[in-house]
């Protein structure tokens, strides 16, 4: 087996699992190589798991961002990590240390983290930056995390009502009343939680009596793993509901819906910049959805 072929990247959760296509694309055309990455430990867990890695290394964990940073000390496990590898791609880490780069066979290369060209969805600059290094890709699969569903069948809805940024949130009053409407339907339905949102939502939800679900990230995946569909403003969990193959209604209002519309085979995005989606639009795209299904 020739040296693995490593990639770096940072960010939030969204970021990271917007690189699963592009992996899914190395995965096929490079089925005996190593395929390794650099960046938020718990993120690129939850890839390993899909079978999109075989090495996962928690940049702030090990501190290789030492290895990126001129003058610093203490990057000899990332040293020790790459050596004998190939190449690395790391987007917007800057260049790596030269005397770290030299133990890779054919060197690193440092690339924007996101597209600068505008209406570029950031999972398909991604894929075209890893073709460029590692060599030709074909198109990835639809589903890039199907692995992690189950076969049982579809037992309920998920809805994440927040995001990172508040801004980024659709009126809370027209998850509640797509919830109300999905119930009826016979569909049961589940508010979560993510570790970023504050107590506010956790509070207007409870005032509408329903009791949301603060889980960590593993327990959300387990949940995913049998939903019927997923409904959410623009975050990471979008982005695995949609790469994982669940039915999912994503809802922008405060960022680019081209930039960030979420990769999968039943995917719905509505809103744009400045103009979320009325409730009357999420509904004909949830019907859409549920007629898939």
């Amino acid at each position: 087996m020739s040296g693995a072929l490593w990639i770096a990247r940072g960010g939030a959760l969204g970021d990271v699992f917007v690189l699963a296509p592009a992996l899914a694309a190395l995965r096929a055309a490079h089925p005996a190589r190593e395929l390794a990455a650099l960046g938020r430990g718990r993120a690129l867990e939850i890839l390993r798991a899909a079978g999109l890695l075989d090495r996962a290394v928690d940049v702030e964990a090990s501190e290789a961002w030492r290895a990126f940073a001129p003058g610093t000390a203490g990057a000899e496990r990332l040293a020790r990590e790459l050596e004998g590898g190939d190449s690395l791609l790391s987007f917007g880490f800057g260049a790596l240390r030269p005397e770290i780069a030299s133990t890779l066979r054919r060197g690193a290369v440092d690339r924007a983290p996101f597209p600068r060209e505008g209406g570029l969805p950031v999972w398909r600059y991604l894929h075209a930056a890893c073709a460029r290094v590692f060599g030709p890709l074909p198109e990835p699969m639809s589903a890039p995390l199907a692995a992690l569903r189950r076969g049982e069948a579809p037992r309920r809805a998920w809805i994440h009502p927040g995001s990172g940024g508040r801004a980024k949130n659709w009126p809370l009053a027209n998850f509640l009343a797509l919830a109300r409407e999905l119930e009826d339907r016979g569909l049961p339905c589940s508010f979560a939680l993510g570790e970023a949102e504050d107590e506010r939502c956790e509070a207007e939800l409870r005032a509408a009596g329903i009791a949301p679900q603060r889980l960590e990230l593993e327990a959300l995946v387990r949940e995913l793993a049998s939903a019927a569909l997923y409904l959410g403003n623009d975050s990471g969990l979008m982005h695995l509901a949609a790469l994982m193959g669940v039915p999912t209604l994503a809802l922008f209002q405060a960022s680019d819906e081209r930039a960030w519309e979420p990769y999968g085979p039943r995917v719905r995005a509505l809103g744009e910049r400045g103009a979320p989606a009325t409730l009357d639009e999420a509904r004909a795209a949830l019907q859409e959805l549920l007629c898939r299904l």
